[in-house]
């Protein structure tokens, strides 16, 4: 019992660090299934390292939020810039097309 214990300890290291293979993730997924003790030891683990987690993602908030609103407003200026162009164009075209209109009514007449 005490080595199918330190075994599951050893899975649950490797699942949380994400060092896991497939192999020893079917093998905890099958013990978590098979044992509620080990399911219910497993959450709580999963719990601790989630709480524990909190600290570092409220530390990196406001660099992460920083960076999203960044890379946003670098989006829309050129999204903003693109949608430009083609407003031009179509402008552009209009005018052509009547000073083409223009002078070809000019020259039958």
């Amino acid at each position: 019992m005490q080595e199918k214990h330190k075994q599951f300890n050893d899975l649950i290291l490797s699942y949380m660090s994400g060092d896991i293979s497939d192999k020893d993730e079917r093998l905890l997924s099958e013990i978590l299934q098979s044992n509620t003790e080990y399911k219910e030891y497993f959450y709580e683990i999963a719990k601790t390292r989630a709480i524990g987690l909190i600290p570092a993602v409220e530390k990196n908030k406001k660099t992460n939020y920083n960076r999203l609103m960044f890379r946003l407003k670098k989006n829309v200026i050129f999204h903003t810039y693109n949608n430009r162009f083609p407003s031009f164009a179509r402008v552009a075209a209009i005018i052509v097309f009547a000073v083409l209109s223009g002078i070809t009514f000019y020259f039958i007449s």
